[in-house]
């Protein structure tokens, strides 16, 4: 919601500086151009990753049973391993 609103003051903008003198708002074009790319490459991977967006809700137990981290004998395993199944450094045992 909050980039919409982004690109929609970015838009106004660019039309107002447009009016006074067209270079100052051709070069907002790129910034505009470059939020519309950012925007929709973060919501590319918000799909391709919906599991590690998602919040838990509320009164439900927020620890996933299907991830290995939970599990007692993953607690040894190399930070890598954490890392690559998506759970928190905290499960790292020193």
């Amino acid at each position: 919601m909050e980039i919409l609103v982004l690109w929609v003051l970015i838009l106004r903008t660019l039309a107002a500086f447009w009016r006074v003198r067209p270079l100052a708002g051709a070069l907002l074009i790129p910034y505009l151009a470059w939020v519309t790319f950012a925007a929709a490459l973060t919501c590319s991977v918000w799909q391709r990753n919906p599991g590690l967006l998602a919040q838990p809700a509320a009164g439900t137990d927020p620890t996933p049973a299907s991830r290995p981290c939970y599990e007692p004998a993953f607690a040894n395993r190399h930070e890598t391993d954490i890392i690559n199944a998506g759970c928190p450094l905290e499960f790292k045992k020193g």
